[in-house]
């Protein structure tokens, strides 16, 4: 048999720089040499909000995937993951979304990806200086007796109960609880269509030193910006919840979940999603900063980046950090 003809040596150096330039850009961080788009879903929340930008910058500078926030709120944005119009969702709160969260995973359309925030809580809550001034008001079996605290002229004679945004599940959970506490006939629920807008009604009814009574979940802005109380509830137990939610809620799971394609297409971004690391105290701080500069989400990934650098470092392979190191310096000469 009549051997193969050598390439010339040209098209042999051809070869081999093509293949070497393939190897740079696997080792830089990019996992194939035309990576498709990354999309977070954008959840209209502070924290969520950060979380996505700083795993953001983090898949885009440091793994080479363009990026994309699609925004929206947790019921459209999770069958916006189950339809792969998203990839990544950094918040799915457990028991919130428990249902939704275990049929996506029995039909095999999202894979979890591992754990986001701790030492998370979720209740109703008034305000402390309420608590001190009426001691009796204790839980929310005690309310019935207290609602003219919280009636305003637009609450036609109910008390005005400030409920999670349209769109979270918490609010619908909230008035299954509602109408189990047997609540419903004194109160008025309100959607604050924003969080800025919620912080915005705190911050009037603080300042003017009256009743407020509403859902409220930490860690987040409003909780870490205003002396709260939460009432007492009876202990959170699997029947309870399934029965009406007439109890407290349990300390939640918030999960990392994306579509089942992700791991394949993206699986250095899944391992890094895996190893993820923002606490509740990273959240906390980064939050502040945001609020006390009056900054953006991005703002706040940023200064997260540069000034918690001990944190985000520890979960990355050193080619990715110095990608990632890079494009910071990049901003800060452009500044």
């Amino acid at each position: 048999m009549r051997a193969a003809p050598r390439l010339p040596r040209w098209r042999r150096s051809l070869f081999f720089l093509a293949a070497a330039l393939l190897a740079l850009a696997a080792a830089c961080g990019g996992e194939n040499d035309a990576n498709d788009p990354i999309a977070f879903s954008d959840l209209n929340w502070p924290s969520a909000e950060i979380q996505n930008r700083i795993a953001g910058f983090i898949a885009e500078h440091g793994y080479g995937y363009p990026v994309e926030y699609v925004p929206g709120e947790s019921v459209s944005l999770w069958q916006g993951l189950l339809n792969n119009d998203t990839d990544i969702t950094m918040e799915v709160w457990l028991p919130n979304s428990q249902l939704l969260y275990e049929q996506g995973i029995a039909d095999g359309l999202v894979v979890d990806a591992g754990y986001s925030m701790d030492s998370n809580w979720q209740g109703f809550a008034i305000p402390q200086y309420i608590k001190d001034q009426n001691p009796g008001l204790v839980s929310v079996a005690d309310l019935p007796d207290y609602i003219h605290l919280f009636v305003t002229p637009e609450s036609h004679g109910k008390a005005r109960f400030v409920n999670c945004l349209v769109g979270w599940i918490c609010a619908q959970v909230n008035e299954e609880k509602l109408e189990s506490y047997g609540l419903t006939e004194y109160l008025d629920l309100v959607d604050p269509g924003s969080t800025a807008a919620l912080i915005a009604d705190l911050d009037a009814a603080f300042a003017a030193g009256r009743g407020w009574l509403g859902y409220m979940w930490g860690p987040s802005i409003p909780s870490t910006s205003f002396d709260l109380y939460l009432l007492k509830e009876p202990p959170y137990n699997d029947d309870c919840w399934a029965q009406g939610k007439s109890c407290a809620y349990p300390i939640a799971e918030i999960k990392i979940v994306v579509h089942h394609s992700l791991p394949d297409r993206a699986p250095r971004v899944f391992e890094f999603l895996n190893r993820w690391d923002f606490s509740a105290e990273s959240y906390v701080t980064t939050a502040a900063w945001m609020t006390e500069n009056d900054k953006t989400p991005d703002d706040a990934a940023l200064w997260f980046l540069r000034n918690r650098r001990e944190i985000w470092t520890a979960i990355l392979p050193n080619d990715i950090t110095e990608r990632v190191d890079a494009a910071l310096a990049d901003l800060d000469d452009a500044r």
